[in-house]
């Protein structure tokens, strides 16, 4: 039968289509993933908002350092801040400072050291195991939910959990080549990572690096005196950071922090911040379990935690049975995943994003495993391999259904379009990739991470914070000329009203509204209902704008139902007070 011109065009179109979609898979897989998951990163970097609570905070913080021209004593809304060092919010200053103060201008500094904590651990992949291996550890890392998730949430770990990777690189490195530029890398690694969280930073590389000389038995580089010169250069590297402490509150015991005096900032640093919370000496404390960080790592390591679960006990019977004897061995990531996570669970507080320092390391051994040869009719494989599929499955419709359910998005053309083209490549891919079970459940694996999180970076986490009050309501004031000096917050703050406007609203008692308006004639205040109802009897005058405010980390289904939404928010108020006579 004779096809006419458009039909052939379309076969044609069709088959060149096919034929580039083979060509990447077979030839080029690797870059046609981590291109599709930088594309979504982007997406979350560039049109998400900032999401309260941490990653508002930060970029407040972040703004008033900016401008104040204080990078030593750090400040919250005027106040004194002892909770994390200050790496994150030099780095975002900086990016402010250059960019301008923006989302994406806080999250690019984080972003691009995570980069490089993905390559770090391809590098370090690659010093143990075969190409293959090391592109599939990075792979595992970058499309994991943990990832996805911190590169628009931006948080301390961001940067933590690349410089921890790349300071074990370097020192394997070291340890193999005795070249002096990886020694300076790992301990300005570990610096880097000390000047943003703390101890942490250090207590990571040390697992892995100490795991792999008692496997190994090379005990002599544990006596090395040039361990004495890089923890100068940790030092040299903290030393404005203690200063300042040292100035902000170790001088002055009489300062109120925490609900505490005479609190030493150098002391909270060393032991308090970290070590701190597994005795208890921290303030922070929460009723979390000691297997909370275990379910934590079931969902955040999605779509490779089951995998990862099956690799991680496999490898601890390779490390029983081969009992310390083998230097062919790689236990380096075992230890580092292990020792941190173990230590992390004892703590008196916890937050899931606490644990994604380890993730590198679980990714580097989930590698390795699937690397190994296996036999297909092997009944553990199969049970493995179905169950990996029926999970990539269940999180694209998933994905689907809870978009669809909670924001429908049938008439967004610019969600549809890539979805459809998401979904294209995989049922092509694994219809092409027969040959490679292994790389085309790989490929799928990262695919189903890729599109869920493509639906969640372009509609849902958009259409969550169109009721985050302070977004909009910098929305609302966007070509307005504010002058900061009148920007009042009363009864509440807002961390992303300050990181979205671009000014700090300072903090106001009913007295000092009430003297600034007979200064300035004019006021501009944010509120909650209770500030309202206060403020509504002071001034007889007001004009008012309200917006529905949810807290985006407290999502439930009374809030993702739309027929139930309305009765889940609460109200949020912007009041403009100005002299009528002027």
């Amino acid at each position: 039968m004779l096809l006419s011109g458009w039909q052939m065009c379309w076969v044609n179109l069709w088959c060149i289509f096919r034929t580039l979609m083979k060509n990447i898979y077979i030839e080029r897989p690797y870059h046609l993933l981590f291109g599709l998951a930088t594309l979504v990163n982007i997406i979350g970097i560039l049109f998400i908002p900032l999401m309260d609570v941490d990653a508002t905070q930060y970029a407040s913080i972040s703004l008033e350092m900016l401008q104040s021209g204080n990078y030593l004593q750090l400040m919250n809304h005027y106040q004194d801040y002892l909770d994390k060092p200050p790496f994150l919010f030099w780095t975002a200053a900086l990016s402010y400072k250059i960019f301008g103060v923006s989302a994406w201008a806080y999250r690019l500094p984080s972003f691009l050291f995570s980069l490089l904590g993905v390559y770090s651990t391809y590098k370090l992949t690659g010093l143990f195991y075969n190409k293959r291996a090391a592109l599939n550890a990075a792979l595992i890392l970058y499309t994991s939910q943990a990832l996805f998730l911190i590169h628009h949430d931006v948080r301390t770990d961001t940067i933590l959990t690349a410089t921890v990777v790349f300071s074990t690189w370097q020192f394997i490195e070291y340890l193999r080549y005795h070249s002096w530029p990886n020694f300076i890398g790992a301990f300005v690694g570990i610096g880097i990572g000390m000047l943003e969280k703390g101890p942490l930073g250090l207590v990571v590389p040390a697992a892995a690096v100490g795991s792999h000389i008692l496997v190994t038995r090379e005990w002599k580089y544990i006596f090395k005196w040039q361990w004495l010169a890089g923890l100068a250069i940790v030092g040299l590297m903290l030393l404005p950071m203690f200063i300042g402490l040292y100035q902000q509150f170790d001088l002055q015991p009489e300062k109120i922090v925490n609900g505490r005096s005479g609190v030493s900032g150098i002391r909270f640093f060393l032991w308090e911040q970290s070590f701190g919370r597994i005795t208890g000496e921290n303030v922070w404390k929460d009723d979390s379990t000691p297997l909370f960080f275990t379910h934590s790592f079931l969902w955040s390591f999605l779509p490779w935690s089951v995998l990862a679960l099956v690799a991680f006990y496999l490898k601890c019977r390779d490390l029983i049975s081969c009992r310390f004897h083998s230097k062919d061995q790689e236990f380096l990531s075992l230890g580092a995943f292990i020792i941190p996570f173990a230590a992390l669970s004892l703590s008196q507080y916890k937050l899931p994003h606490y644990v994604f320092v380890t993730y590198p390391f679980a990714a580097i051994f989930t590698a390795a495993w699937l690397d190994k040869p296996f036999n297909r009719e092997n009944s553990v494989w199969k049970i493995v391999s179905t169950t990996q599929y029926v999970l990539s499955a269940l999180l694209i419709v998933s994905g689907i259904a809870l978009n669809a359910w909670a924001f429908p998005f049938f008439q967004n053309i610019w969600v549809l379009i890539p979805m459809a083209m998401i979904l294209v490549v995989m049922i092509l891919q694994y219809k092409i990739n027969t040959k490679d079970v292994i790389l085309r459940m790989i490929t799928l694996t990262a695919m189903s991470g890729i599109f869920l999180n493509f639906l969640l970076n372009s509609h849902l986490y958009p259409g969550i914070l169109k009721y985050q009050a302070g977004t909009q309501i910098a929305n609302y004031l966007d070509r307005r000329e504010l002058r900061p000096e009148i920007c009042y917050a009363f009864k509440e703050r807002n961390f992303a009203l300050d990181a979205c406007s671009g000014i700090i609203w300072k903090d106001g008692s009913t007295e000092i509204l009430a003297e600034v308006f007979k200064k300035e004639k004019e006021i501009w205040l944010y509120t909650n209902e209770e500030g309202f109802n206060e403020l509504n009897k002071m001034f007889l005058q007001m004009e008012v704008k309200e917006f529905p405010h949810f807290h985006p980390t407290k999502l439930s289904m009374q809030f993702l139902n739309p027929d139930t939404r309305l009765s889940s928010l609460k109200r949020r108020y912007l009041i403009h007070l100005k002299d009528q006579q002027n």
